[in-house]
């Protein structure tokens, strides 16, 4: 839909196909880390991580978005620029955080499966020794 314009037009379409469907999954997202039980630590730290990479993601984004003149007068701003470092690599760790919250939520508490989940730098989810 945004190919075919250019400018303002593909600047406004863009961001508004991209806030309608990304607005409801954050909601869903909210709703779904406030109904979790208060015994589940690991989980809502996880959660919460990955809320805190995606709200860091958007002021680093609309900061490159609103500042970028300026930002380019920084040396070799052009290999490390906010947008590909900032908003990318944030975006990305908040939805691994998230999306491995959700799926270890689903494996123990509607799947009914054994499994832990480690916290650290790189969280990862791990079968139960206990089976």
């Amino acid at each position: 839909a945004t190919s075919q314009n250019d400018g303002n037009t593909q600047w406004f379409s863009f961001h508004t196909f991209f806030a309608l469907c990304e607005f409801p999954v954050l909601f869903l997202i909210v709703r779904f880390f406030r109904g979790l039980d208060d015994s589940e630590v690991v989980l809502q730290r996880l959660m919460r991580r990955g809320c805190v990479a995606w709200c860091l993601a958007l002021v680093v984004w609309l900061t490159d978005l609103n500042f970028c003149r300026q930002l380019q007068q920084l040396p070799g701003y052009n290999y490390w620029n906010l947008h590909a470092f900032g908003w990318h690599l944030l975006t990305s760790c908040g939805l691994y955080a998230i999306l491995l919250g959700l799926v270890y939520h689903r494996l123990r508490c509607v799947l009914g499966v054994k499994v832990k989940l480690t916290d650290g730098l790189l969280p990862r989810i791990r079968r139960d020794k206990d089976q």
